[in-house]
């Protein structure tokens, strides 16, 4: 990259999940192999422009994991992987909490967020609930 071999800085290369082959990430990662970049970040990506909701492409990858694994499968250790996450639980599984604070058990409140309407004042809780923040856990392991 010139980044790095023309002015002397680190290239940090992002790759998503968003519309994305394994061929194209072999061939990126390829790329970026030969020209000495690497660092990338791995990341899943917003959905495309006019898509409300994010879905994996046939044949690609459903999350950053995915990505790391196939990394470390074909490159081993040749690439300096970083991730973006979400400590308070993925946003798809993020929800309204109906009882607000006082329905949270002791770790949800760890992770809760309470929004206010200025105009009305209505306190609104939302959380990734116990039972998908494991599922969650047990997915990255």
């Amino acid at each position: 990259s010139a980044a790095k071999n023309e002015i002397g800085t680190v290239a940090n290369m992002h790759l998503t999940c968003t519309n994305q082959k394994s061929e194209m990430c072999g061939e990126a990662l390829d790329a970026c192999k030969k020209v000495g970049v690497r660092n990338i970040v791995a990341l899943r990506g917003d959905p495309p422009r006019g898509q409300e909701k994010w879905e994996a492409t046939e044949g690609g990858f459903s999350c950053a994991l995915d990505l790391v694994k196939y990394m470390r499968e074909k490159y081993g250790d040749y690439f300096s992987i970083s991730v973006a996450g979400y400590p308070e639980g993925h946003p798809d599984n993020i929800e309204e909490v109906e009882g607000g604070a006082a329905a949270l058990t002791d770790s949800e409140k760890w992770r809760a967020r309470t929004v206010v309407d200025e105009a009305t004042g209505k306190e609104t809780v939302m959380v990734c609930r116990d039972a998908k923040y494991k599922i969650e856990m047990e997915y990255l392991k």
